[in-house]
């Protein structure tokens, strides 16, 4: 038979004058605030819409995951992807990938293979 009240914390000022910290003071202090018309309180969301509540967080939760997903996928591509100019020159000095019979021909094409040349047990540069 008793009213809930649900205290706001972010609102509550600490009493100065306690000189012990534990549930029994604060309680008595809440009751205090209480009786002098002065505690602010929080709203006690309707037991009923609850679910509709918490799933609407919980898609605000994943939007933000995405978003930040997808952010950083950006940041990454921008970082080390390559855009439509360089494409355009890769392509334009490459000519038809198709000539190339494997991915190291390519790789070899580009100068991203190690080389050695011997010459009478020597390597040279």
């Amino acid at each position: 038979g008793y009213r809930v009240h649900l205290a706001n914390p972010a609102g509550i000022q600490k009493h100065k004058g306690l000189k012990y910290r534990d549930d029994q003071y604060d309680s008595f202090w809440l009751a205090h605030l209480l009786w002098l018309n002065i505690l602010l309180e929080g709203y006690i969301y309707p037991k009923e819409d609850r679910p509709v509540r918490d799933l609407l967080r919980k898609r605000g939760h994943l939007v933000r995951l995405r978003t930040s997903l997808i952010i950083s996928l950006q940041g990454i591509i921008s970082r080390t992807g390559i855009g439509k100019i360089l494409s355009l020159t890769i392509m334009l000095e490459t000519g038809s990938i198709k000539r190339f019979t494997k991915v190291g021909n390519f790789s070899s094409y580009c100068r991203k293979v190690p080389t050695s040349w011997t010459s009478n047990n020597k390597k040279e540069r």
